[in-house]
């Protein structure tokens, strides 16, 4: 037996789709970029893969694909059937081609167990699998060629980031979310700022890191709804009592910093940017309401920069701390107003379906 193109590009799509989940849809020729493949060889293995209910499809603007499952939930052997076929190594072990000769054949016996061996490491190996084993690989690959401290800090602090991806998965963080938030108000204001995160760490060159920078955003205001006094500083009693890692609790926390009493200073990109956003964010949001779309999709710059100076408008999002989070940056704060409203754009259809289902 051998894998085809069609089956390793069908895997690689998957995996592409497991590792850039926000819960919206992914256009397909955003895949075909990362993934170095065509977009209309790609259209064909996604129609097969659409078609077993593997993925969702939708159309328009905000449209692309999604899993219909969690990572966890796909093995390899099911998703190689669904393109390939038989994962037979010799013909007449495929139901489809009977051989006369298979009672009295004497090698008959060696492909039986050759299948066997195959079927028991492709049903048994799932998306989520694949992903863990490839930065268990990389974390011992890369170890022996870093000589300078500086270097393995730097990796040291990436795995942790891949470990932390593995110990709690964005359906874990939703739903933990969801334990201590049920007002939609804060729902969606995660939500949007999950996304955010995400398209940042795109743009940053982070690609590594999305989903972390994801699960970060989502779980930024985890108390803010039931401890509103406490913010920041009760969220770190709530994630260690759940086993959610010190970075991601560090992280979430620093975005409160001058703010509220946790005062934890943001140091990595990410949390600049999450501290950054954070109110940003909230006056994008009243800033669409107000307009006959209520959206951010035709929203221009130049009318947010003058709901941000009325200052009358949105009072409670702090200018001052948007200003201190561009200044972090080391961006003009006319580049983060647009970048912001621009990462707003690219999830908005996607977290009103969200919220109009809760």
């Amino acid at each position: 037996m051998k894998i085809s193109t069609k089956g390793r590009y069908a895997l690689r799509l998957m995996i592409d789709l497991s590792l850039n989940s926000t819960g919206g849809f992914i256009p397909l020729k955003a895949i075909a970029q990362r993934q170095e493949i065509s977009d209309k060889y790609l259209e064909q293995i996604i129609h097969q893969l659409s078609k077993a209910g593997f993925v969702q499809s939708a159309r328009g603007a905000q449209g692309g694909y999604r899993l219909t499952r969690t990572p966890k939930e796909y093995t390899v052997g099911e998703i190689l059937r669904t393109v390939e076929g038989s994962l037979a190594p010799v013909s007449c072990l495929s139901c489809n081609t009977p051989c006369d000769k298979i009672d009295s054949c004497i090698t008959i016996g060696l492909y039986k167990k050759l299948q066997d061996a195959i079927d028991s490491v492709v049903d048994n190996t799932t998306l989520e699998d694949m992903i863990a084993d490839f930065h268990k690989r990389h974390t011992h690959h890369y170890c022996k060629k870093l000589d300078s401290f500086k270097q393995k800090r730097k990796l040291f602090l990436y795995f942790k980031i891949m470990e932390v991806l593995i110990m709690i998965t964005r359906e874990e963080a939703w739903s933990l979310l969801r334990n201590y938030n049920k007002e939609q108000f804060h729902l969606r204001h995660a939500l949007t700022v999950e996304g955010i995160m995400r398209y940042f760490a795109q743009e940053l060159g982070y690609t590594d890191e999305v989903e972390y920078w994801g699960i970060v955003g989502l779980l930024h205001d985890l108390d803010f709804e039931q401890y509103p006094e406490e913010h920041c500083v009760k969220s770190q009693e709530l994630m260690r009592k759940h086993g959610i890692d010190e970075s991601i609790i560090h992280s979430t926390a620093s975005h409160g910093y001058g703010m509220t009493k946790a005062d934890i200073k943001p140091e990595h990109q990410m949390e600049k940017v999450l501290f950054a956003i954070d109110e940003l964010s909230g006056l994008i949001g009243a800033a669409a309401l107000m307009r006959p779309s209520k959206s951010v999709e035709d929203m221009e710059l130049k009318s947010l920069k003058k709901k941000f100076k009325d200052k009358k408008f949105a009072a409670g999002c702090s200018r001052d701390v948007i200003k201190e989070g561009a200044e972090m940056l080391g961006w003009p704060l006319d580049e983060l107003l647009e970048k912001t409203m621009i990462a707003m754009r690219v999830d908005e259809a996607a977290i009103n379906k969200v919220c109009e289902e809760l």
